[in-house]
């Protein structure tokens, strides 16, 4: 495990590793958030094409935004409670295949126009290798989205318990996309004005949160979803903010 000052590929942060359940949390995200959802998916839309593959789909929170048009969209968790999830919420849905799957054992099957990874990576040991390697399953001029939480100062309790390795800066997210022999297309900061509210959450509240109901974090995601979402998707359509809690990426291989 890579630890050191100007975190690349392969970096952990120094408070990671004590606990790792990364579907905690995922239920009450699924049905409290569905504008910051929406907004993920509007940002990958250009990118995404006409056959793709999502890496760790969760309970399709994300997916059953992103699908909608996508001739070919194969959601793929390796959890069997998100696997049963996304075959329940996809049953009507003739253009999504639902498929195990496990980047760091399995490869994909095929070829796809985009590979999708939503708050996935930051849960890879080895970030730049699982990168490369699905790298081989873009087809020509395919790409890789990638959507990260941002700021390792940030980094909380709540992070290490849903299994975060690191946070990312614009930068460090530059170098491991380098370091997987990738050419970058698209890198900016996204969701400035909730980094307050993070910080409140994770780094003083997290404590709190858990020993309430989920329901309660449910409701303080609902208001945040109806209230900050709105305005803030708003304004970064037409300003790029200089910071922000995620990192959007966008990769294609190196020609």
């Amino acid at each position: 495990m890579r630890r050191g000052s100007r975190p690349g590929p392969g970096f952990v942060h120094p408070r990671a590793g004590r606990r790792h359940d990364h579907t905690y949390g995922l239920e009450v995200a699924n049905d409290s958030s569905p504008n910051y959802q929406r907004w993920i998916s509007q940002l990958c839309r250009p990118y995404v094409g006409q056959r793709a593959l999502e890496i760790g789909a969760g309970y399709g929170a994300v997916s059953r935004f992103l699908c909608a048009g996508v001739p070919e969209y194969v959601a793929t968790d390796t959890s069997p409670e998100c696997l049963a999830g996304l075959v329940s919420r996809f049953s009507d849905s003739p253009n999504v295949t639902v498929r195990k799957l496990d980047v760091i054992a399995d490869e994909p099957e095929g070829t796809f126009d985009s590979i999708i990874l939503i708050n996935v990576l930051e849960h890879l040991l080895d970030d730049s290798g699982v990168l490369r390697s699905l790298s081989g399953h873009l087809a020509d001029d395919g790409r890789l989205i990638i959507y990260v939480p941002a700021l390792n100062s940030l980094y909380g309790d709540w992070d290490d318990r849903i299994g975060h390795f690191r946070r990312y800066s614009k930068g460090q997210l530059g170098r491991v996309m380098r370091a997987a022999g990738l050419t970058i297309l698209e890198s900016r900061y996204v969701n400035l004005v909730a980094i307050p509210a993070w910080f409140a959450f994770s780094r003083l509240g997290v404590r709190r949160t858990q020993s309430t109901r989920s329901s309660g974090i449910g409701r303080e995601l609902q208001i945040w979803d109806r209230t900050a979402v709105p305005m803030t998707s708003w304004l970064e359509t037409r300003w790029r903010p200089p910071i922000g809690l995620n990192v959007l990426g966008v990769a294609t291989i190196a020609k």
